[in-house]
């Protein structure tokens, strides 16, 4: 049985993830969020988390049902939100704190261009364009959980997962859309770092990196 979109809208809004509040920002990551959870309940327990439509539009991944809400009735949403309390499945609760704990402390605006690096988001936006600005084919912008280009971002989001459960406390930086996982006592993101992982060529899409004095870096 799944959640619907509005109740992990809340769980995430009660949590205080929709950073900033009552804005399009705060909107926009609630929206990311949403479609991260999504992928992550789907690559751990292979169902979807909720049965929502999801859209493809200029910005990332959108729940327009649960955009409209928050833009429109938001502080409706937040008193509801405030004395909601979620379902006790174990998964659900397992694929939230997955979700906050990888994108949790991520802007709207990383979250929406690491969303821009995944083909379930590139397909549908780009086949549903318009010659007029702004306007979308509505057959062509849904982002089905269903089909073959979004299940390949599921296994990939699977991969990431691995290397987060095996590796524990530990932090990312997602750079072109590739999860790069470190300690941060052991490995500092200087500007040379972040430019050499920028020019990588990263068939995967997620490593782990360490610091070996004799080795140097090390990506695994």
């Amino acid at each position: 049985m799944t959640n619907s979109a509005h109740e992990i809208a809340k769980w995430f809004i009660k949590q205080g993830y929709d950073q900033p509040k009552n804005t399009f920002d705060g909107n926009m990551k609630l929206q990311k969020l949403l479609f991260f959870s999504q992928l992550i309940h789907a690559a751990k327990y292979g169902e979807v988390l909720f049965s929502e439509e999801m859209r493809a539009f200029e910005n990332g991944t959108v729940i327009n049902s649960v955009r409209l809400d928050y833009k429109n009735s938001y502080y409706e949403l937040v008193e509801e939100a405030q004395d909601f309390e979620i379902s006790d499945n174990e998964e659900v609760l397992k694929t939230l704190k997955n979700t906050v704990e990888i994108f949790g402390d991520m802007s709207a605006k990383e979250l929406s261009h690491l969303n821009h690096e995944l083909e379930s988001w590139k397909v549908p936006y780009y086949e549903s364009l318009t010659p007029i600005p702004g306007v979308y084919s509505k057959e062509k912008n849904i982002v089905n959980p269903y089909n073959e280009v979004f299940l390949k971002d599921v296994e990939k989001v699977r991969d990431m997962l691995e290397v987060y459960e095996d590796n524990g406390d530990y932090e990312c930086e997602v750079i072109n859309g590739i999860s790069f996982y470190y300690y941060s006592e052991e490995v500092t993101f200087t500007d040379e770092i972040v430019s050499m992982l920028e020019n990588l060529d990263c068939p995967d899409s997620s490593y782990f990196i360490t610091y070996d004095e004799e080795q140097g870096y090390i990506i695994s």
